[in-house]
């Protein structure tokens, strides 16, 4: 175990999303609710001022504040098998280099952090202000 493995990578990616679904589940939708009130609620108080579109520069205030906001919860909640002495001895009994799971656990935060803006930006683009 010397060397980085594409498929061990992968496999604790795996193995991340199945202990953890339904955390990944509700933060996955949390995210996107608040970040479409968010945006929803711009662009209303915008068009009740003026009759202007919608401009880009309302779009970077709010994936900015999007950014710093997650990278505090999403990011901060690494490493979860981590906290109690069972979950500790299964996650170090894996059988992967540290490496391998420290780039799992990067690969499923920032995956997560970056999967979400575009998502909201299709639904605004189904549903006009």
């Amino acid at each position: 175990m010397n060397n980085l493995s594409i498929s061990r990578i992968l496999k604790l990616i795996k193995f991340e999303f199945l202990m953890h679904r339904r955390f990944y589940k509700m933060l996955l939708l949390a995210a996107f609710l608040i970040v479409f009130a968010i945006l929803l609620y711009t662009m209303r108080k915008k068009a009740a001022f003026t009759n202007d579109d919608w401009e880009d520069r309302l779009y970077t205030s709010t994936y900015y504040f999007y950014m710093i906001g997650a990278m505090f919860l999403i990011v901060g909640q690494s490493f979860m098998d981590l906290r109690s002495k069972m979950e500790i001895d299964r996650y170090l009994l894996l059988p992967a280099s540290n490496i391998e799971r420290l780039l799992s656990q990067i690969i499923v935060k920032f995956g997560i952090l970056f999967l979400i803006m575009p998502l909201i930006f299709l639904v605004r683009q189904f549903c006009p202000a």
